[in-house]
């Protein structure tokens, strides 16, 4: 009897462990699908646009920067939107220019709150209120 209720309660803590870490995987799985593509870095962006499911983001940046991309995260209660510039490998003196890259959302936004992307990620928390962007 003691050695039947031994053996599962071993397996039921196992059970526990390998759910604990199943769900720190998938966070980290979740903040490694915000990682900029190689060469660029995540970057704040200045203000958002949405006409239907068209997403325009502004930001500002050296005129030598290159490329941009913009990674869109839908879910049922809010949208991601994490902005990744490719630098130049040598610095830049110049002052900063507006620049725009456009995404397209699967579903219209329907009063969901859009966040800033590169803001949660140096943020504490996934909903952080300070990260929250308004469309115009």
């Amino acid at each position: 009897m003691r050695r039947t209720t031994a053996v599962l309660t071993g397996g039921l803590a196992i059970v526990v462990a390998l759910a604990v870490v199943g769900v720190l995987l998938l966070r980290v799985a979740d903040r490694q699908h915000h990682r900029a593509p190689p060469g660029s870095i995540r970057a704040t962006w200045a203000s958002v646009a949405v006409e239907g499911r068209s997403v325009h983001v502004s930001y500002e940046d050296s005129p030598c920067s290159g490329p941009s991309s913009l990674d869109i995260e839908e879910r049922s209660d809010r949208v991601v939107l994490t902005l990744s510039v490719k630098h130049p490998p040598r610095p830049c003196v110049a002052l900063a220019t507006r620049h725009e890259v456009e995404g397209r959302l699967h579903s219209p936004l329907a009063g969901r709150p859009v966040y800033d992307g590169a803001c949660l990620a140096a943020s504490d928390g996934p909903g952080d209120e300070s990260c929250q962007r308004w469309p115009r």
